[in-house]
């Protein structure tokens, strides 16, 4: 199993640098369902103002707190309620999105940067928000490099023999992290968010740069990436001289098809940025929506 850990690291630790002294806001929402008319009915947010140490640890002082609870127009069913415990009756006195979005837009408006768990999510549901109310949309929800999903860290750093799955809440406990922390609700949530990015940072931060350069590339035959799919198994398969490799597209992590061999005997950084040229990509993203529209 490969994942770029170099290259996320990479990002992260520049961004950083690229704002100390300014802001990050770490947020999340809790809603009415997942669908595109569904609304935030809790939202919650802590400022923090990124600095670098003399030993060069980087430091998040809380600089400001938002947490509000906001009435949507229609009543949520059972289901969601049970998830969140949040219900009709107790949201029946709060504000509504046109009354609370002057303290939304006052507090989102000076961020540098967003983070969150599974950020594209809660940047949906609060882009619809601010659609809704007329509000201008800052760039800190528009700009992807602008955002930091701490999802991608867990995946990238907690592996999935060490967690019963990547969610927040059991990457939290398998870390032992959970303690006084209510999974589901938002303000609670950026507490177990913040601290598994503390460490996620750290991790990175230590991790030891390899050199990939005195191993072997293996070379993609031509028409040599195919996608695969079979159940809920999705994967992008790269045929080369030194066999077969596979990117699986629902962990996000690289693997050589032959079991009894390694990644860690191929310069797999070389073959990667090789299947991406081989598309016209940059990104495991992209390279995924590249591969699977050849085929529609």
């Amino acid at each position: 199993m490969w994942r770029n850990s170099e290259d996320r690291k990479k990002k992260l630790l520049q961004t950083l640098d690229a704002n100390i002294g300014k802001y990050m806001i770490m947020f999340d929402t809790e809603t009415t369902g997942l669908k595109k008319d569904d609304q935030i009915v809790e939202l919650a947010g802590k400022k923090y103002r990124i600095e670098k140490d003399a030993n060069s640890i980087y430091e998040f002082l809380e600089t400001d707190t938002f947490h509000a609870y906001i009435k949507p127009p229609f009543a949520m069913d059972s289901g969601v309620i049970a998830i969140h415990g949040i219900t009709n009756e107790f949201l029946e006195d709060k504000f509504t999105e046109e009354e609370i979005s002057p303290q939304i837009e006052a507090f989102f408006g000076d961020a540098d940067l967003l983070c969150a768990y599974n950020i594209n999510f809660d940047i949906k549901m609060l882009m619809r928000l601010y659609e809704r109310t007329g509000m201008p949309i800052p760039f800190v929800l528009s700009e992807e490099e602008k955002q930091l999903d701490v999802l991608i860290y867990a995946r990238d750093l907690v592996s999935s023999k060490e967690t019963k799955s990547h969610k927040q809440e059991d990457v939290c406990k398998a870390m032992g992290l959970e303690d006084g922390v209510k999974f589901h609700s938002a303000i609670d949530d950026i507490e177990a968010c913040f601290r598994l990015f503390k460490i996620f940072v750290k991790q990175y931060q230590d991790m030891e740069t390899l050199d990939y350069s005195k191993l072997p590339t293996p070379m993609i035959y031509q028409n040599g990436i195919a996608y695969w799919e079979k159940g809920k198994i999705k994967r992008i398969y790269v045929n080369t001289d030194k066999g077969g490799f596979y990117y699986d597209i629902i962990k996000k992590e690289w693997n050589v098809k032959d079991a009894s061999d390694s990644m860690k005997n191929y310069n797999v950084p070389a073959l990667i940025k090789a299947a991406f040229q081989a598309v016209c990509v940059s990104d495991e993203e992209a390279f995924v929506k590249a591969v699977r529209k050849d085929l529609n």
